[in-house]
């Protein structure tokens, strides 16, 4: 679609931000009605109009974002990878999905992200014929513990990763291919 080309007000409420969250002095992310985060730079000027994401993750999530939260910058040590900034993000699709992008090193940087973290507060929906259940609010304690709420009443504490190693993975992607496992699993239950 060329950009002079007229949307539908459907299709233009799908970019509607629901959430957003400063990773950094001039760096923050915003969450979408169709579920894709973005990643933006600011020179911090008052009145400044921002319309280029400097990163963009479609398809994050498969309904709206209902909250982002910052997390930890990580230090050498990390096992996410030094000089990270990391930032989670909830949906009503019910999954937690935390990332890290490296530091803002100079205008017009762009990276790709890494999903360290994904979890999914709905996985009852798949077996129960249930009110979809969606992830409501997320909170830090300590910088370290990410807190996430559903609209169910349920609270999960979710633990830094270990420092044993490097992630050397993308966790969405992980998360994808074993939800399809389990359809084609299931498939072949109901099938036999």
């Amino acid at each position: 679609r060329s950009k002079f080309d007229l949307m539908s007000v459907d299709d233009s409420m799908q970019f509607a931000i629901t959430s957003i969250e400063f990773l950094g002095e001039n760096i923050f992310v915003t969450g979408s009605k169709s579920g894709n985060l973005r990643v933006w730079s600011t020179d911090g000027e008052t009145g400044e109009t921002i319309d280029k994401e400097i990163i963009s993750i479609m398809g994050a999530h498969n309904l709206t974002v209902t909250s982002i939260k910052k997390g930890a910058n990580t230090p050498a040590t990390s096992p996410v990878s030094s000089g990270m900034i990391t930032f989670s993000s909830g949906s009503e699709d019910g999954k937690v999905l935390s990332f890290a992008i490296p530091m803002m090193s100079s205008p017009g940087f762009a990276c790709k992200p890494i999903c360290f973290r994904a979890m999914s507060h709905s996985i009852i929906d798949r077996y129960l014929t249930v009110e979809p259940i969606s992830v409501t609010c997320l909170s830090m304690i300590q910088d370290s513990y990410l807190v996430s709420g559903s609209s169910c009443g349920i609270i999960h504490i979710l633990q830094p990763p270990a420092e044993s190693e490097p992630i050397q993975h993308d966790s969405l992607i992980l998360y994808r291919q074993k939800i399809e496992e389990e359809a084609l699993t299931l498939y072949a239950i109901f099938e036999s």
